[in-house]
């Protein structure tokens, strides 16, 4: 699950509301009793993940070789359709879950998982 960190603008620069990253809902609440203290413009930024959730097992690495090989180059256009219906493989869609949606556009296979040499 993605966390988020609730900021303000204090008139030069986005300041935090909090330290510690919170789940979206929780984060929305902080933005919004900011704004009704009269703290101005606040906004939510996604907060960096623990390395623990960057990491992606082999079950995950083979789900994505599967998969991208099924549906060749357009694969992660699949996937994220996928994804936003919930209808992805299990280990696929545990991936959207630590990593986030927009993890996929950024990713790249590396051309040995592909078969490449």
């Amino acid at each position: 699950m993605q966390h988020y960190i609730a900021t303000y603008w204090n008139g030069t620069a986005w300041t935090d509301l909090h330290s510690e990253p919170l789940p979206f809902r929780d984060a929305e609440d902080k933005a919004t009793s900011a704004l009704l203290k009269g703290c101005g413009t606040t906004r939510l930024r996604p907060a960096d993940q623990p390395d623990h959730l960057k990491t992606i097992s082999a079950e995950q690495i083979a789900a994505l070789r599967a998969y991208a090989v099924r549906y060749g180059e357009d694969w992660k256009e699949y996937l994220g359709i996928e994804w936003q219906c919930a209808t992805a493989p299990a280990p696929l869609h545990r991936l959207r879950n630590t990593q986030g949606p927009s993890w996929l556009e950024g990713f790249t296979l590396p051309s040995s998982i592909m078969g490449c040499p």
